[in-house]
This record gives structure tokens, sequence and C-alpha cells, in this order.
């Protein structure tokens, strides 16, 4: 059965949606939950990886900030999964522990899959928007910090701010010079 339209064509619906914007914040929240680099890796490393991630994210290309949400929340899931799948054949891994991980190596790409079923079911209402994403504003140098921010103090203590202050805190490089950014194509 076919989504009832409003006579009309998807194609004029796709062309007056206005591009989406990767987050930032979005990113930057991404990268702090995915495993640190290695102590070792060098930025030419970590600026490859980081770009791979981030082409990740704009391949499922998200047309609003609920689609890039599910995006990121997939690439999270999937690199768990990766990151534990590695640990199984460290030294002196038990059999029992082999199983342990391999089980939830399982759920976690169940986990995958269903997230990628509801983005494409966000994609496909009201018509398929296979949204525009705009990768311009990608600060690299604003994301590698944070990534390597959590490997320097990984059970760093978070308080919330007391009541009478904003939540939100200004955007990375708003109180000093802004590092150059870099363009993700």
């Amino acid at each position: 059965m076919a989504i009832p339209t409003n006579g009309i064509a998807p194609a004029v619906i796709r062309e007056i949606m206005p591009p989406y914007q990767l987050s930032a914040d979005l990113l930057q929240a991404t990268f702090a939950t995915l495993p640190a680099p290695p102590p070792d890796a060098s930025a030419a490393w970590r600026e490859a990886r980081s770009t791979r991630l981030i082409q990740e994210i704009l391949a499922s290309k998200p047309s609003d900030a609920g689609q890039a949400r599910i995006a990121a929340q997939l690439l999270i899931v999937r690199e768990l999964a990766d990151s534990l799948t590695a640990r199984i054949h460290a030294p002196g891994v038990t059999l029992e522990q082999m199983c342990g991980v391999a089980r939830t190596v399982a759920g976690l790409l169940c986990t995958a899959v269903s997230l990628d079923r509801s983005l494409q079911q966000h994609q496909q209402k009201p018509v398929p928007l296979l949204g525009v994403v705009v990768a311009e504003r990608i600060d690299l140098p604003a994301l590698d910090a944070v990534w390597c921010r959590q490997r320097s103090q990984p059970d760093a203590p978070t308080n919330p701010p007391p009541a009478h202050q904003p939540t939100h805190a200004a955007p990375p490089g708003a109180a000093r010079g802004r590092q150059p950014t870099r363009t993700i194509n």
C-alpha cells in the first residue's frame, strides 16, 4: 500500500527542504562516547579516523536533528561492537569470557539493525527524505580535543551546574580565538 500524498511530488518537497547542518554538539557528544584513541596515535591517524566516523554519519543522509541523532547512535553501537570484538582475541581470555562478549556483541548488532530500521522509517514519512547534509563547518581540531580529553581524564566527575546558572555552555572557541575548521567532503 502506497503512502498517500497531498498532490505534491516528493521531489518538490525535497527541493524546498533546507539542508541540514550537522550539529557540532552532536558530534562532540558522539566522540566523547567513543573509545579514546591510543596514546601513541598520531594527529594524522586521529584526523583520518575522525573523518571516516563523520562520513559514516553522513552516509545515512540525515535530514534533521532526530535522524542525525539516530545515525550517531548507530555509529556508537557499531564502534562498541567492534571494540568488544577486538577484546575477544586478547591473551588470557577464557572461553566463558569469549562467549559472554560474543553474546554482548550479538545484542549490540541487533540494536544496530533496530536503529537502522528506525532511521529508515523516519526518512520515509511523509515522503522519502534522504536529506542534504551540509558538512562544511565541522571543526576537526575541536573534535580531536574532545576525543583526546577523555583519555587523559577518564574518571573526571561531572557536576551539574547550580540551579541559577544556565545549563548550556558557550560553544568551543567562543571565549578564545577560533581554530581553523576543516571541511569534510
